[in-house]
């Protein structure tokens, strides 16, 4: 045995061991490798899929539009609650498109007294996106002393307004 490197414990003598040299590598390779190999998965997604990838990106950074119609009576202060009897009555209703692209919408009016349901018009018309139209429609009560219940509604969209008139 070399006595430079080793010495044996005998008695109470105490053995120094002088540790080998080791290499060590740096413990910062590891770390930087799994970036890389993560970076490298990223670019093949992104070059095996750009549209997706895209769109991701998209949905994560930007504020997504939502899109929906709006109807609602134009002036909701000039409908009468007072109805006139064999008499044209009145009532306007806009719509406004902000589904991201040119509707057309189907709408239908009714008027209801009660059991007894009438069509008072319905058709179809196309607003562009972001755009507003507003329809008059006239209508004919029946029935003296009578409540009314006066319906818009978008077909297809689950959208209605309602309000109530009376006759005298």
């Amino acid at each position: 045995m070399d006595s430079s490197v080793d010495e044996q414990v005998t008695g109470n003598q105490e053995s120094l061991t002088i540790p080998r040299e080791t290499t060590r590598r740096p413990r910062w390779k590891l770390p930087i490798s799994i970036g890389l190999v993560g970076v490298a998965i990223a670019v093949a997604l992104a070059v095996a899929f750009p549209k997706q990838i895209k769109y991701q990106i998209q949905i994560c950074l930007f504020r997504q539009i939502t899109p929906y119609t709006q109807l609602f009576f134009t002036d909701p202060a000039a409908l009468s609650s007072q109805l006139r009897v064999n008499d044209e009555n009145k009532l306007s209703f806009t719509v406004i498109n902000d589904q991201g692209h040119s509707r057309n919408y189907q709408y239908t009016v009714t008027m209801d007294d009660a059991g007894r349901k009438a069509l008072v018009t319905q058709g179809v018309f196309t607003v562009k996106n972001g755009g507003t139209l507003t329809r008059n429609v006239l209508f004919e009560p029946k029935f003296h002393k009578t409540r009314y219940l006066i319906t818009v509604k978008l077909n297809g969209l689950d959208q209605s307004i309602h309000y109530y008139g009376v006759t005298s």
